[in-house]
């Protein structure tokens, strides 16, 4: 039978700002509302802030979250990140105090997946071609063959020199799965200098700062992954979201198998490898993980833990007492941490 091939869907984790947190204006006329919608980071970006100076403060938090996004963009020829892709395998390039910490990270938790996330995916991931227009599935041996190119432990960090090189020619480092949460988390901490208190960055995964302006706790949707089916049709969120949770202060990130995805011959391919076999991974439709500090911590977490399956994930995120989470199985069966269900909107 002939491939049937869609466009990639880029249905990312948009957790609705604006739905789920409903609109807000404040009662004093000294204090402004400001709210931008901007496409960064390959996602929409919500930004909602109140406070004096809300405009100008969300101006200078898109110029710290642009930069940094175009220090590790890999479309970009003129950056750090694709300096140490063209030098791969022959010398150490030196880079920022910034790009450097993102890498760390990014190996750590490759360490943490025991190789399932790795940030040197990407001689792999092109062969799908997600993002392209044209994905389609690669044959076993293109896979195995790339898959020689990938591996986290040969990427060579020297701290003290502030260098990074990649052991072979051929190697790519692709940051996209790994940065966002800390673009985001700079985006925030940019507010806070121009003395925000209030505010929400929504681009996928959500960082919401301090309380709603009215003093009322922030509340975001969680989006059902399978919509169509007829699951949780009867929910109060007419199926298009499996729950709500409220909070101040929190970070909430999402890894699903349907922000990007085709289908060939009937069955679908999402984006999130696993960097061990080259193949989209099996098992889960999505794991969201939230806690009260950083955005970055659980941006990487939510898809290693998808990457590394429903048992480990679980054990992982029991084990962690900043952290909760629910896990959505392939077959729409739901696992929620304890004080998840605490957190839970009513």
């Amino acid at each position: 039978m002939k491939n049937k091939k869609i466009p990639v869907v880029l249905a990312t984790l948009f957790v609705l700002a604006v739905l789920a947190v409903g609109f807000w204006r404040t009662s004093s006329p000294s204090v402004e509302d400001h709210e931008v919608q901007e496409f960064l980071m390959d996602t929409v970006v919500n930004i909602r802030v109140s406070g004096e100076d809300a405009e100008e403060a969300v101006e200078a938090s898109l110029r710290r979250m642009r930069e940094l996004a175009d220090k590790i963009d890999i479309n970009r020829d003129d950056n750090q990140l694709n300096e140490i892709n063209r030098q791969a395998g022959q010398k150490a390039v030196e880079v920022d105090e910034e790009v450097l910490f993102i890498i760390q990270n990014a190996k750590e938790y490759g360490e943490l997946s025991q190789g399932g996330f790795d940030v040197t995916i990407a001689p792999v991931l092109n062969l799908w071609g997600f993002g392209s227009g044209t994905p389609g599935v690669p044959s076993e041996e293109e896979i195995t063959e790339r898959l020689e190119l990938v591996n986290y432990e040969d990427i060579i960090i020297d701290e003290e020199a502030s260098t990074v090189m990649l052991a072979r020619e051929g190697m790519r480092l692709d940051l996209g799965g790994a940065s966002k949460g800390y673009i985001i988390e700079q985006g925030i901490e940019t507010l806070k200098e121009y003395g925000i208190e209030s505010a929400l960055i929504g681009a996928g995964d959500i960082r919401a700062l301090g309380t709603r302006p009215d003093g009322e706790e922030w509340t975001v949707a969680i989006r059902n992954p399978r919509p169509e089916s007829d699951k949780f049709a009867d929910n109060e969120f007419g199926g298009q979201y499996v729950t709500a949770v409220r909070g101040a202060d929190f970070s909430m990130a999402t890894s699903g198998d349907y922000e990007r995805y085709f289908e060939e011959d009937g069955e679908m391919y999402h984006h999130i490898l696993d960097a061990k076999t080259g193949y989209p991974v099996r098992g889960l439709a999505s794991v969201t993980v939230i806690t009260d500090t950083t955005l970055m911590e659980v941006d990487l977490l939510s898809t290693a833990l998808f990457i590394m399956g429903f048992e480990e994930a679980k054990e992982y995120i029991e084990s962690k007492e900043h952290l909760e989470g629910m896990i959505i199985t392939e077959e729409l069966e739901i696992w929620q941490s304890q004080g998840f269900e605490k957190l839970k909107a009513e």
